[in-house]
Order: structure tokens, then sequence, then C-alpha cells
């Protein structure tokens, strides 16, 4: 509900803060909602985020949330 440029307040990799001045290794579903201006060396993977969800599935008897809270009301 924030206006625009006020929507994020703190974005974490693990427990860690991320740097402005860091490259960080990410993925994302669709190239639509990640306009090529983002990022560097993008490259299309064989695997899809429905066949990822099956494996995860299939490799963990439990999915456990994670131990930091990933969201914070202002």
């Amino acid at each position: 509900e924030n206006p625009k440029n006020y929507r994020i307040d703190r974005l974490f990799a693990g427990e860690n803060l991320i740097s402005k001045e860091q490259y960080y290794s990410v993925a994302f579903v669709t190239s639509q909602g990640v306009p090529k201006k983002f990022g560097r060396n993008r490259r299309k993977l064989t695997v899809d985020a429905v066949g990822s969800l099956r494996d995860l599935f299939k490799s963990r008897k439990q999915i456990a949330p994670s131990s930091i809270q990933t969201v914070h009301e202002i």
C-alpha cells in the first residue's frame, strides 16, 4: 500500500542484508516480470517451476518455514 519507491524497506539473502555493491545469483519464473535491463549472464534453464517444486517435495519429508521473519508490518 506504500507509494512507489517506498514499498521495500529491507531485503535479505538468507540472514544477511543485501548490498547494492554485490551481485547475487537468483532465479525467476518468467522474463515477463523481470525486464532484461535487470541482471547479467541471463540464461534459460531446462527445468521449469512446476518440475522444480515436484522434485523438492519428493526430496524432503517435511519442509520447515524460515527461522527469520520475512515480512514485516510497518
